[in-house]
């Protein structure tokens, strides 16, 4: 299973959550599928869309591809069956409020949407620069448990 976590410049808004949440990303993406042609079909919750799956490249300037727990299948489902509901702006910049408000399970951020489909505990508690780390230690882990280290 890969996470494709966004990187480039991008918008406006790509710039503030990065001010926001403090670091590199400022969305993250769960990779479906990896075609010959160079596109991937990938799943999210993006801003004005919600959740959606659709198919583009990934190009390593604009994107950071890391290897993650996860059942492709079972992303897949949920991605299916959740698609078309509202991204959660709230949400997104809410970590001051959202431990007194609590996760709405009706509206998805992106790193929400990646790790919900993906059975993730909590997935209300991490943005995409918080997600990237988690995933990336839980990899190192799995990699030093079978190599000895």
């Amino acid at each position: 299973m890969k996470f494709a976590f966004f990187k480039a410049k991008g918008t406006l808004l790509d710039a503030a959550i990065r001010w926001w949440m403090r670091g590199t990303y400022s969305h993250v993406e769960t990779v479906l599928e990896d075609f010959e042609d160079g596109t991937f079909l990938i799943a999210s919750s993006v801003p004005g869309i919600g959740v959606r799956t659709t198919r583009i490249p990934l190009p390593a300037s604009d994107y950071d591809v890391v290897d993650g727990p996860g059942d492709v299948e079972a992303a897949r489902d949920w991605f299916a069956l959740d698609t078309g509901k509202p991204s959660d702006y709230i949400g997104l910049f809410g970590f001051l409020v959202r431990p007194a408000i609590g996760a709405n399970r009706t509206k998805f951020w992106c790193s929400e949407a990646c790790l919900q489909a993906i059975g993730f505990p909590d997935p209300w508690r991490y943005d995409p620069n918080a997600m990237h780390d988690v995933i990336s230690y839980a990899g190192k882990l799995a990699a030093s448990s079978t190599t000895g280290a």
